[in-house]
């Protein structure tokens, strides 16, 4: 529902912002969200966020908004990519294809941050899948565009707001990778 976009389009700094999601009710929701925002005039937003319906699969096709220019050509628009829980929800072939299409977005030396569920985390595990260092550094891989800078452990916690009536801890790890 945009929570990432909204919260970086309040931030100094940011000049434009692009969120997407297959599902369009989180798409509707969002510029709703940001409509209310603007509505409120209250200065909480530094740039208002384009939000578009999408599969991170087809993300940068022919033709994509994502990759329109002004002049009517395409190219890569974006200095930075964030994802925050989407990778480790996809099979291993759409795991490949997202990163490729990322690719075709981000400009040269632009970087992606993702966000995504450790195999640190023991079983039973009930979640999306799981993803290693060695994992990212795969998908991540100069094949696919692709040199990786960092990779953190780190913990994630879910909000109340989400469901957990206690906030739920799990492992996960923060990559950094750099657009070749």
């Amino acid at each position: 529902e945009g929570e990432n976009c909204i919260y970086l389009a309040s931030k100094f700094g940011i000049s434009s912002l692009v969120g997407f999601d297959f599902a369009e009710g989180a798409i509707v929701a969002a510029r709703a969200r940001v409509a209310h925002m603007l509505a409120a005039r209250d200065g909480a937003l530094r740039t208002v966020p384009e939000f578009h319906v999408g599969s991170c699969t087809d993300i940068a096709r022919p033709g994509s908004p994502l990759l329109a220019r002004d002049d009517g050509t395409e190219a890569a628009q974006f200095d930075a990519s964030i994802d925050s829980g989407l990778l480790h929800c996809l099979s291993h072939a759409d795991s490949v294809e997202y990163v490729r299409q990322m690719a075709r977005l981000v400009k040269k030396s632009g970087r992606a941050f993702v966000g995504c569920f450790s195999t640190a985390n023991p079983d039973p595990w009930q979640n999306p899948r799981r993803l290693s260092e060695d994992y990212l550094k795969g998908l991540f891989c100069t094949e696919n565009g692709w040199e990786v800078v960092d990779i953190q452990e780190t913990w994630w916690s879910r909000p109340p707001a989400r469901g957990s009536s206690q906030g739920a801890f799990c492992q996960a790890l923060w990559m950094e990778a750099r657009r070749l």
